[in-house]
């Protein structure tokens, strides 16, 4: 469908293999993951994403800090980063707008609302 690269960041490897699948069954195929927001960091660095999906309580750098340090990359600025958290209160959300976030998905989700909000932002291009 999109010829896009996105970035899946959480702590949790069978939330990471759910994710992949649900987006791989959508076309979308050219998917990395990371299981921290250091880690996530590390890669963006390295590597040109089209879009990034990350959870908020991770170890080493929380979701919140890696939206904002994506943020200060100039690659980055405009590039959407959307938030998968079981955090529903809206001084998070508020937070993670805030930082840069385009948008918010609460866990549990449906893979229907995933695929849906990705294909939003991917076709959207650069926020």
């Amino acid at each position: 469908m999109y010829n896009k690269n996105i970035l899946l960041v959480d702590d949790s490897q069978i939330l990471l293999d759910l994710l992949i699948h649900a987006l791989k069954d959508s076309g979308l195929d050219n998917i990395d993951t990371a299981v921290n927001g250091k880690e996530a960091l590390e890669m963006s660095i390295k590597n040109n994403y089209n879009l990034i999906i990350t959870d908020i309580n991770m170890p080493k750098i929380d979701g919140f800090k890696l939206i904002s340090k994506l943020k200060e990359l100039d690659k980055y600025k405009n590039i959407p980063v959307l938030v998968l958290s079981v955090l529903s209160d809206e001084e998070s959300k508020q937070k993670a707008k805030s930082n840069g976030a385009v948008g918010w998905i609460t866990k549990p989700f449906l893979p229907t609302q995933l695929v849906k909000a990705v294909n939003l932002c991917l076709s959207k291009g650069p926020q």
